[in-house]
């Protein structure tokens, strides 16, 4: 299994990352102490597992810990108090040293956070004023940049999970590029469809399933099959089956890590198998991020 996902959490002091670290390990909103060096928890939020890092936002551990976690990581979550308006000039200089420390390939997601403040005090930046403050109109001119800004309350949790989601979704948008897997089907015991991630494939199914069928009657957990253009791999015990598709040479371990995984997933996550769960696309997007 490959390493788990990073994703790094930052912005200034008080900012609100440990907020929104609590919120997406799925604690009720308590006070919170500044951060002193990083707080470090794995998370499993909506079927996507990853590590979340939650850096300080005092100056000694911009200068020392912020280059180094954002190398590494896979998304960063910029966070920013829409309130806090005498930081803007110190929180735009540090967004933009973030820039050059970045991977092309890292996701970007900045978070105006605190929005569920807004009725008690009025003097808050709005969305508008925050793009032109830290020039964010600039990504527009890098489309191989992955970058959004959502207004949220880590405090609350309005816009977390959609904020989230779209990092996710963009960071297997990426995985399915390098990997160019067409497509995944799972179907439980009775080969009633549970899960596929590309509605236009469905038209396979019913051919695909008469593989599974054979499988099982061979008693055989796994066979690969080329149809047409397409080369196919088949997973198949007594509760589920998984197929992979793909017009690419991939090679033969990297479907059966995927299919062990999810098939594993299902078993430890408890999923009834007999209609479609949400959190299967992070569970299996999300081992595909790690397997890539």
């Amino acid at each position: 299994m490959s390493e788990i996902l990073n994703i790094v959490l930052l912005g200034l002091e008080n900012a609100g990352k440990t907020t929104l670290l609590n919120t997406l390990k799925g604690e009720k909103f308590r006070e919170t102490r500044t951060t002193i060096g990083i707080n470090v928890d794995l998370i499993n939020y909506n079927g996507y597992k990853f590590q979340a890092i939650d850096v300080g936002g005092q100056r000694v551990f911009r200068d020392t810990l912020w280059p180094q976690y954002t190398k590494l990581a896979s998304g960063v979550i910029y966070i920013f108090d829409i309130f806090d308006k005498r930081k803007l000039s110190e929180a735009k200089k540090w967004f933009d040293e973030i820039q050059t420390w970045v991977t092309e390939k890292a996701v970007f997601l900045f978070l105006a956070n605190k929005i569920d403040l807004k009725e008690e005090k009025q003097d808050f930046m709005s969305l508008d004023d925050i793009i032109k403050s830290f020039n964010l109109e600039r990504f527009s001119l890098y489309p191989e940049q992955s970058f959004r800004i959502f207004e949220i309350s880590a405090k609350t949790g309005k816009n977390v999970d959609i904020a989230i989601k779209w990092l996710f979704e963009k960071l297997s948008e990426q995985v399915r590029k390098q990997t160019n897997l067409s497509f995944i089907f799972v179907h439980n015991s009775d080969f009633k469809l549970i899960y596929v991630n590309s509605e236009k494939m469905k038209i396979l199914e019913k051919l695909l399933l008469k593989q599974v069928s054979q499988l099982r009657k061979n008693n055989k957990k796994i066979s690969f099959l080329n149809v047409e253009e397409y080369k196919l791999f088949f997973y198949a015990d007594s509760q589920f089956s998984i197929i992979l598709g793909t017009k690419e040479n991939l090679p033969q371990q990297f479907f059966i890590n995927v299919a062990i995984e999810i098939a594993h997933e299902l078993k430890t996550n408890h999923l009834p198998l007999n209609h479609y769960k949400p959190e299967l696309d992070g569970i299996i997007n999300g081992i595909l991020l790690k397997e890539k």
